[in-house]
This record gives structure tokens, C-alpha cells and sequence, in this order.
């Protein structure tokens, strides 16, 4: 390598001469000797620490870092301080700025803070609600005065209305509070706007969100200001300042903000930082405006900088490589003590009373016996794991190209702006992407995320050529990528659901049937009126019920493909409401929740259902409080007396998880937890809904779709709580049941569906006639033969041999998937009843473009992506014809095929026909697709057709 250069470079650490404290690193095949300087000694420290940890082994065998702005002399990097030389431990996992302020805490509460959840309190709805007006504080201070404050007004009130719900789970007065905001928002006002550097010939950013994949940070700034030549970063802070000083985690938070912006805004000179705080307003009287003084000015140099980045390897190193071993001595110990190297103070049961301090968990942990201990760490092992792969996932996708992004499917190219709104707008583009609605989004300009403009969004409307997006706040440049971004972080709340299964007393049985202690008790059947029912019951379905009425504490209901699953769980909804029961249900997906509240309402639409959402509660389809002409004390009031009757809530099993409505369920909690989709959630996602409830109802199918995980790793985590229990033979039969009547596929899938995914215990219901597709004598044609409704499952052998196919993609096969798509179109089927199902989203999004250009040259009012969709999407769905693409050959393995769970959700949608598409050859080495071989040369309404 070049000497005497300033370099970048990512590599692997392999190594430590002992002689010199020197680290050895490997890059381009070569050995390379890091000579650190004094400000990264920490840093050198973590991850020796890390590499000869017995940890680290159960992780990876090398540590990676970046160096960026090192001095290369033959074999040696040197850190120098002229040069800005830093070092950073694995970039690739993007710590969120904020994180920073966690070093105003002892090193004890690292458990903490990873294994309970933040809830909501008085001081952080404050700090949202001023937060959200002082975006329009300082960017539109230079309006004319009355429209400016008619706005603020607006906003404050528009601000609160959104917050309602946490008003009333915390049993706040609105007239105080509101009060108080006020207080904090006149200050903010008065010190802006004497202070002119803020606006005068400046732009203002507000909400200015960053990320960097060098240093391995991301975060949303409050503001930036910024002229032709410089910029500062400004944070708001609530509170108050310590001795008249910025509080040190405040501090560190901006000096990592300067260092974003001065990497993101090379050609500026990023100034010291500044911190306001508005909870100083006390200290001065409004009418001397001249004596507010909020700002304070944070040192902003080279040693500041690499101490933020030494904390911000610190925190990696506690959120990957030390998060197996709680019983490593540092969690004994103390940051303040600069004296003592175990904490006295949380140590000392005579010191500790004279302490107020939060409830320690890692105390709880040390008092779980050796089992327990064994679980919680074998599978805290696997949820780090899976944690790790998200979080890369998420760095990466930020660093491959905006081709690679839009092949993904997870990047749309806007090609204009249709039209624009205050905080809205519709974009056209061609979108062959898998963004759907109420996906978190961010929008950038023509140079992307990272380097570029970038504002965070939500899709509101999806469609082939547009979409509209709608954002807390106007859009200020004109936008060309639109990036999907599920977060990195919501994954995490499992770590607190896997805490709370060891101490929760609602969990109590499940701990002592898993670890073999105990059995659960059984249930009884208690009669019920199913005359009242808007469908007619089958034995199994009443048992289903009656079995709910007399729940102990478990009921298992295994509901097999078109079994009427939903319906069951709305039928007990219904009859534990009428017994006075307090109910939650909940589901993984935003999509199934809606289909448990819609079946709950065609069953009896007196019924409240509530669902919880960010912004209060959502009846039906109407959101409560939303009337303009109600004050915000009616709002509340109203949604204080939804709370007090104890409606039926609604929410996705992450918001429960979150610990964040708790305090809805009041001191008792709820009799009845409802979890439908319980065979899709990791065992840590259903403790997070559990704990809330005396009982519990789980609803699902371990023969169908699994978890949805992104690392190969994690294969602890495939096994649900649904699948566990049900498998166990210790579990009393009153506490399991199957629902064994499909109700969806003619009777010739059926079979097939029964006997290779349920030992046959799957019925049909024989009361069922099934139409035929259309009226047509078979003609000679090959597509004629494809399609010809007598035959209820059609294999279409494609023999694909082309060797330049792509093995995700193969262009033959959506050509022949397009003709019989416009075939069946041709013989009156309507297009609304077929599905096509494709294993990648490579495959999917090309039979969408063909799919395109048919449905706009036949006028046809249907979405491809109402169409065509991947096998997790089609979940729950079922139509009259589906197709299904095998995307396999000769020369490529598919781990898709291989897994029968997601094959039985493919196979299992379709209620008339069944056609799948691909080389057969290739799809009968896997064991589903050899019996079925078998079953269609065996059958006399099936056929094999090659082409």
C-alpha cells in the first residue's frame, strides 16, 4: 500500500501485539499495525476487551471498525490530531444520536434500559407537544405577526388534539398543562426572535434527519441553521440546565449532530453547537425580553468529538458484543465513582434506602435459578442475533446502489410532483416497488438519504403510477427517491417482552408448563346461544366457543386454511362480551387486525371495537374526538369515559409490547387476550400481549406462514409459543383444538392440503358447490388446456434452460403467467378473483410490468399489486385462481420450496384453481412438490401439461 496518505478504510481486527498495545488489522490481504492516539485509548480498551472475550466467539471471529483520516506509513495507521483521525467500531450498526444521553447514568442501568420499556410520563408529553411547535417557532418566526401566531395557536391545539390519549391515560389536567406549554413556548419565542442570528438571511431546517454509514450514527436534529458559509446544529431541551450548565448526555448529543452535519456538509465550517432550554423559563420575566437567555454554547473540537465517538462504540459494544454475559463485573459498576470500582451506593443494602432509584432488573435477573437463567440467555442469544441482522440490514441498504435499492423493491424513483399540499403531496412514478400504505418512508432529493435532502414520510395511497405521501410538516425541496424504511429499532421491544415473561405473575403458567413444572388447567364447555350466529356452526367451531366461555387460563385454536378462523374469533368476542368479560385482541399485521374488527362488526355492529393508534382511539372507521368544533377538554373528557368502560381495544402485538397503553387496562388488567396470527410471532412478541390478561385465547396455524426473520441465525426464534404449546403432549385436550372443515378449496385441493400438511384430519365441507370458472368444452389449445376449469390443479412445465435467466427471475415464465392471466380475463373470469404468487419479489415485480400494460390497454380497473404479490403478503387472502410461480431450475436451490409452511399458504389460497407455473423437473426434488407429482397423475380432475 501508498505510504505517507490520509486514508479511510474499513477492516477486521485479528489481533494485539502485547509489546506495544498496538491492534493488528487485516485489509487487502495485508497486516496492518494501528498506533492509536491517547484520545481512543477507551476505544482501544472496549475492544480488546471484546476480542478476548469468550463472548465474542459466540458472535464473530473478528471485530470490524473503520478508520477514517489515518496517516499510512508502510505497515503502520497512525491516529494524529491534525488529520481528525478516528476510530470506529463497526459502522454498519447506525447508533441513533440520542442514545448518547444514556452516559448521564450509571453502567448498571444498561440492563435496564434494554429490558423495560420507556413509558410515557408528564415531562415527555410536554416536551413532544413544544417540541412539535417549535419547529413553526423558529422556521416561521419572519411571517407577519398575526398569521404567525394565529399558526403557533393552531398548531398547539392541532399538537394536543394528537396527544389526547396520553392525556388520558395519565389522568392529566389539560388546562394546567396547556398552561405550562405555553410557558415554555412564550420563552422560546422571545429568545429566538431577539436573537436574529437564528433567521436573519439564514435557512432553518427543523427536524433535520441524518444518517452516516462512516461514523455509524443517525439521528433527527431539531434545527440546523444554516448561511452560505457556516452551520450549527440547535437542540431543544425541556428541561432545565445543571448549575447553569448543558447537562453532559445534551452535550455529547450535539457534538455527534456537528459531527454528522461537518461529514454530510463538507464544503461548511459547522460552528459549536447550541442547547436551549425552555425549562429555564422560571428564571425570567416575560416582559424584560432582553434578560432571556436559554441558549448555551457546547465546545465543539477534537477531543470532544472523538470522546462522542469513543461513547458511541461503548454503546455498540453494550448493544452487540457484551449482551450475553450479565454476569460480566461491570454491571456492578458505577460511571460516577471515580474512586471506587464497584458501586457502593447500589451495592450496599444499608446505603441503598437512603437512594432513590429506579427498580434494578439485573437484581431479578440474578435471582432466576439456573434453568431459567439457561433459557433467558439462550434465547437472548438468538434475539441479539436477529437484532444484529436488522440493524445491518437497515446500515447497508443505505450503501448499495439506487438500482440495487429500486430492485429491492424498496425504492420508488418520483418522476413529478402531481400536486402539493401544506404537508402532503402526490407524486407520479412508475412503481413496481413493495412500498404499501402506512409505511414509514423517507424522501429525499436527487442525491439521496445520506448525502442529500432527506424528510421523513408516511405512504398514504399506493398505486401503479403515483403515490401520495403525507409528512409532520412541509416539504421544502423537490423530491426523486422514495425509500421505504421499516424501523431498526421496533425489533428491540422483544428484549423487554422476554424480561417480562420471568416476572410477570399473568405469565406465571406458561414459565412452569414450558420449564415441564406444572400443567395448565383444564377448560370447560359452557353452552352458549349459536343460533345467533350469522353463519351456521359445525361441532368443532361450537366446541371452539365453548371451550372460550370456559377458559381457565390457555385455549389454543389451530385454524387451518379456510377453516372460518376470523369468524370463530369474532363469535368469541361476542360471547365473552356478553358475560361481562374485558377483552384485548391483537395480530401481528395491521392487515389481519382489521379483519378481526371488520368480522366483529358483520357479527353484531352494536359492538365497540377500539383501536388504538397513535392519535387516541379509532372506532370503526372514524376516529373519535376528530370534530373540529370540540375543544380539546371535550376530547379528552370523551376519551376518558371510552377508558373507564372498559371498551374491547384493538392493537398490533408490537404497541402492546411497547408497554406504552398499559395504563388503559387499568390496576386490574384485562380479563381476555385475543391474539389471532399467534403462529407468525417469535415467543417474546405474544409475552408482550400476554402479560396484559388473567386468560388467553391464541389463534393460528404452525402449518403455515412462520415467522418472519432475517437471519439464517436466529433459528431458535422460528419456533412459536403456539407451536411449543401445541406440540406439547402434557397440555389437556379442553385447552387445544383444531378446526377441521375448510370452507375455501374445492375438494380436490382440499384433499391434497389435508393429507400433506394435516394427516388428513382436514374435512371438506361438503355442503359447498363450487361454480365453474366459465362454461367452455375443452378446446385444442394449449393455454385452453392450461385453464380448463374441470381440472382443478394444472402443473405447467416450463423446463426452463436458459442459462442467462436470472435464478429469481425468470422472463419465460411470467410471459406464459400473462397469458393465462388474459385468458381467463378473455372467458368473463373477473380479475379481482386471481391471484398470482411469487416466491421473490424479483419475480414479482416483473409480472406486475407485464401485468401492466394489459390491465391499461384492456381498461381494466385493478392494481397489478392487488394481483401479484409475494406468498407472506397473500396471507389470509384466498381467491378463485391462483397462480403460483415456482422460480427454481436445475442449476438453483430454493429455500422457498423447501419450506412447507410457506407452500401450504400458496397452495392453499386458491377456492376453484390451482395453476402453477415452472420448470417441474426442478420442483420435485422438494418433498411437497413430489407428492403432489404424484397426486395429480393420480387424479382424474388434475393434470401435468409441459411446454
Amino acid at each position: 500500500m501508498e505510504s505517507n496518505k490520509k486514508i479511510n478504510l474499513k477492516c477486521e481486527i485479528t489481533g494485539f501485539d502485547d509489546a506495544t498495545n498496538d491492534i493488528i488489522v487485516t485489509y487487502r490481504n495485508e497486516k496492518l499495525k494501528i498506533k492509536l492516539n491517547n484520545e481512543f485509548k477507551t476505544s482501544f480498551r472496549i475492544v480488546k476487551d471484546i476480542f478476548n472475550s469468550n463472548v465474542n466467539k459466540s458472535v464473530s471471529q473478528n471485530v470490524p471498525i473503520a478508520l477514517i483520516n489515518v496517516e499510512l506509513n508502510k505497515n503502520e495507521l497512525t491516529f494524529n490530531k491534525e488529520l481528525q483521525s478516528y476510530f470506529v467500531l463497526d459502522p454498519s450498526i447506525l447508533i441513533n444520536v440520542t442514545d448518547l444521553t444514556k452516559f448521564d447514568y450509571y453502567e448498571r442501568s444498561i440492563f435496564n434500559r434494554k429490558f423495560s420499556n420507556f413509558l410515557p410520563n408528564k415531562y415527555t408529553l410536554i416536551g413532544n407537544i413544544v417540541h412539535e411547535v417549535f419547529e413553526d417557532i423558529i422556521t416561521d418566526i419572519s411571517l407577519d405577526k398575526s398569521k404567525y401566531f394565529d399558526k403557533l395557536r393552531k398548531k398547539l391545539d392541532e399538537t394536543i388534539h394528537k396527544n389526547i390519549i396520553y392525556f388520558a391515560i395519565l389522568n392529566l389536567n389539560i388546562e394546567k398543562i396547556t398552561q405550562g406549554i405555553k410557558n415554555h413556548l412564550n420563552a422560546l419565542y422571545l429568545y429566538i426572535k431577539k436573537n436574529k442570528n437564528f433567521y436573519f438571511n439564514k435557512k432553518v431546517f427543523s427536524e433535520h434527519y441524518i444518517v452516516d454509514t462512516d461514523f455509524g450514527m443517525k439521528g433527527k436534529i431539531d434545527s440546523v441553521i444554516m448561511s452560505k458559509e457556516k452551520l450549527i446544529a440547535v437542540e431543544l431541551k425541556t428541561g432545565k440546565t445543571w448549575k447553569k450548565h448543558a447537562k453532559t448526555g445534551h452535550s455529547y448529543q450535539v457534538q455527534a449532530y456537528s459531527l454528522l452535519l461537518a461529514n454530510k456538509y463538507k464544503q461548511k465550517e459547522v460552528v459549536p453547537p447550541l442547547i436551549i432550554y425552555s425549562g429555564d423559563y422560571k428564571k425570567y420575566d416575560f416582559k424584560s425580553p432582553q434578560s432571556i437567555k436559554l441558549g448555551l454554547k457546547v465546545d465543539l473540537n477534537y477531543e470532544t468529538i472523538s470522546n462522542v465517538i469513543n461513547l458511541r462504540n461503548r454503546l455498540v459494544a453494550d448493544e452487540i458484543f457484551y449482551n450475553f454475559d450479565y454476569e460480566h463485573k461491570r454491571f456492578s459498576m458505577c460511571d460516577k465513582c471515580f474512586h471506587l470500582q464497584e458501586c457502593v451506593c447500589i451495592n450496599n443494602s444499608k446505603i441503598k434506602p437512603n437512594f432513590e432509584l429506579n427498580p434494578l432488573l439485573i437484581d431479578h435477573y440474578n435471582s432466576l435459578n439456573h434453568n431459567q437463567k439457561l433459557f433467558f440467555n439462550n434465547y437472548n442469544k438468538f434475539l441479539n442475533v436477529e437484532s444484529l441482522s436488522v440493524k445491518r440490514n437497515f446500515s447497508n441498504y443505505f450503501k448499495i446502489s439506487s438500482e440495487e435499492k429500486i430492485k429491492s423493491g424498496k425504492r420508488i424513483e418520483v418522476i413529478e410532483i402531481v400536486k402539493k399540499y401544506k404537508n402532503s403531496i402526490k407524486v407520479k412514478c412508475i412503481n413496481n416497488s413493495e412500498i404499501r400504505e402506512n409505511d414509514m418512508c423517507l424522501v429525499s432529493d436527487i442525491y439521496g438519504p445520506v448525502k442529500g435532502n432527506v424528510a421523513q414520510g408516511f405512504i398514504k395511497k399506493v398505486r401503479n403510477d403515483s403515490i401520495e405521501l403525507n409528512f409532520s410538516k412541509p416539504l421544502t425541496f423537490l423530491p426523486k427517491w422514495i425509500d421505504t424504511m421499516r424501523s431498526d429499532s421496533i425489533f428491540d421491544v422483544n428484549y423487554v417482552s422476554l424480561f417480562n415473561f420471568f416476572k410477570d405473575s399473568n405469565l406465571s403458567y406458561l414459565r412452569n408448563t414450558i420449564s415441564g413444572n406444572d400443567n395448565i388447567e383444564p377448560n370447560e364447555e359452557i353452552m352458549f346461544d349459536f343460533q345467533s350466529s350469522n353463519f351456521e356452526l359445525n361441532a368443532i367451531q361450537k366446541k371452539a366457543v365453548m371451550l372460550s366461555l370456559g377458559i381457565k387460563k390457555l385455549l389454543l385454536i389451530q385454524g387451518p386454511p379456510g377453516t372460518g378462523k376470523t369468524s370463530i374469533i369474532a363469535m368469541i368476542v361476542r360471547e365473552l362480551n356478553k358475560i361481562g368479560k374485558k377483552i384485548i385482541i391483537s395480530s401481528f399485521t395491521h392487515r389481519a387486525l382489521d379483519e378481526m374488527i371488520d368480522k366483529i362488526y358483520e357479527l353484531d355492529s352494536d359492538l365497540k371495537v377500539f383501536r388504538i393508534t397513535n392519535s387516541g382511539f379509532k372506532l370503526k372507521s372514524n376516529p373519535m374526538n376528530e370534530e373540529t368544533e370540540k375543544t380539546n377538554t371535550e376530547r379528552l373528557e370523551e376519551t376518558k369515559k371510552i377508558i373507564d368502560d372498559f371498551p374491547i381495544l384493538a392493537s398490533t402485538s408490537y404497541s402492546w409490547s411497547s408497554g406504552k397503553y398499559d395504563s388503559l387496562l387499568g390496576k386490574d388488567g384485562y380479563d381476555v387476550a385475543i391474539i389471532d396470527e399467534a403462529s407468525q410471532m417469535i415467543m417474546p412478541n405474544s409475552f408482550g400481549v400476554l402479560r396484559l390478561a388473567k386468560s388467553h385465547i391464541l389463534v393460528g396455524d404452525h402449518h403455515q406462514q412462520p415467522p418472519i426473520l432475517t437471519s439464517n441465525d436466529s433459528r431458535l426464534l422460528n419456533k412459536t409459543l403456539f407451536q411449543e404449546l401445541f406440540d406439547n403432549q402434557n397440555v389437556p385436550d379442553s385447552v387445544k383444538v383444531m378446526l377441521n372443515t375448510q370452507h375455501r378449496m374445492n375438494p380436490v385441493l382440499g384433499n391434497f392440503i389435508s393429507k400433506q400438511f394435516y394427516d388428513g384430519k382436514l374435512l371438506n365441507n361438503t355442503k359447498i358447490s363450487f361454480k365453474k370458472l366459465y362454461d367452455e368444452k375443452q378446446t385444442p389449445s394449449t393455454i385452453s388446456k392450461i385453464c380448463y376449469p374441470k381440472d382443478v390443479i394444472t402443473i405447467v412445465d416450463t423446463q426452463n434452460s436458459n442459462d442467462n435467466l436470472d435464478s429469481k427471475s425468470f422472463e419465460e415464465d411470467g410471459e406464459i403467467i400473462l397469458d393465462l392471466f388474459e385468458f381467463l380475463i378473455r372467458k368473463g373470469v373477473n380479475p379481482k378473483t386471481i391471484g398470482i404468487i411469487a416466491p421473490y419479489r424479483a419475480q414479482v415485480a416483473l409480472i406486475r410490468r407485464k401485468l401492466d400494460l394489459s390491465i391499461e390497454n384492456k381498461s381494466l380497473k385493478i392494481d397489478s399489486r392487488d394481483l401479484v404479490d409475494t406468498v407472506d403478503r397473500f396471507q389470509g387472502d384466498e381467491r378463485d385462481v391462483i397462480i403460483f410461480s415456482t422460480c427454481v431450475s436445475d442449476k438453483n436451490n430454493s429455500s422457498f420450496l423447501g419450506d412447507k409452511r410457506k407452500i401450504n399458504v400458496a397452495l392453499s389460497r386458491a377456492k376453484k384453481k390451482l395453476i402453477i407455473v415452472g420448470d417441474w423437473n426442478a420442483a420435485v426434488k422438494y418433498d411437497v412438490f413430489k407428492s403432489l407429482d404424484k397426486y395429480v397423475k393420480d387424479s382424474n380432475e388434475s393434470k401435468l401439461i409441459r411446454i
